[in-house]
């Protein structure tokens, strides 16, 4: 049987490098019930950034403003197949929440995956976790030295071996990733996140490298 495809849109909404998560006070197991960013189930013919602000500003009474989109998690089910499209942004008017049906937080970028999410959310949530330098505009390091720039240009030229097979955004966040400030821990970290979304393997691009150092000792 087909299942069937259903789609929301969500908010990654910031503030102070603090994140925006939220669940709601509708069953008396509360802390069974994942965090999630706000959002909403998306309507044919209505543009996903357009009914996001509309939504939010009729469910919760807070206006955004939109920054960019950040990309799109995909979660199977028995019955279904979810995604999610999210949206970087900020408030343009301050939040008032109902404590007695809200339940909310704002966490910051490092603490947000020890947070029980919704299964889409956990993969934005990721996503934000290693590229919030690309989308906050961090500014880029000088201080890296030589081997570390080396490390990071062998990287680059693998994502460019990969890029017609890759997500574009996927392709450009890990890209701008490099011009940021962050160290090469978590890029490794972020590099190795981006190939496994785009079902990609790191040693195909080291038997292509392989291959070609072998032609040039013929």
């Amino acid at each position: 049987m087909k299942k069937k495809h259903v789609y929301f849109v969500g908010a990654i909404i910031h503030q102070d490098n603090n994140i925006l998560i939220m669940r709601e006070f509708d069953q008396p197991s509360l802390p069974t019930h994942p965090y999630f960013f706000p959002g909403a189930k998306m309507v044919k013919h209505v543009a996903p950034d357009l009914l996001l602000i509309e939504e939010l500003k009729a469910k919760y009474g807070f206006m955004i403003a939109i920054e960019e989109y950040i990309g799109e998690s995909v979660v199977e089910t028995l019955d279904q197949i979810v995604h999610l499209h999210a949206y970087y942004a900020h408030f343009l008017t301050k939040p008032h929440f109902n404590h007695k049906q809200i339940d909310y937080r704002f966490v910051s970028v490092n603490d947000l995956l020890s947070y029980f999410l919704d299964s889409n959310d956990h993969i934005i949530a990721e996503r934000v976790y290693y590229f919030n330098d690309v989308y906050n505009l961090s500014l880029p390091s000088i201080n890296k030295d030589y081997r570390s720039n080396q490390e990071l240009w062998f990287y680059y030229e693998s994502l460019r071996y990969y890029k017609k097979r890759m997500v574009k955004k996927d392709y450009e966040d890990i890209v701008n990733l490099i011009y940021t400030d962050c160290d090469n821990k978590k890029f490794r970290q972020a590099y190795k996140w981006i190939l496994k979304q785009n079902h990609l393997d790191y040693n195909e691009y080291l038997d292509h490298v392989d291959y070609l150092n072998y032609l040039k000792k013929k």
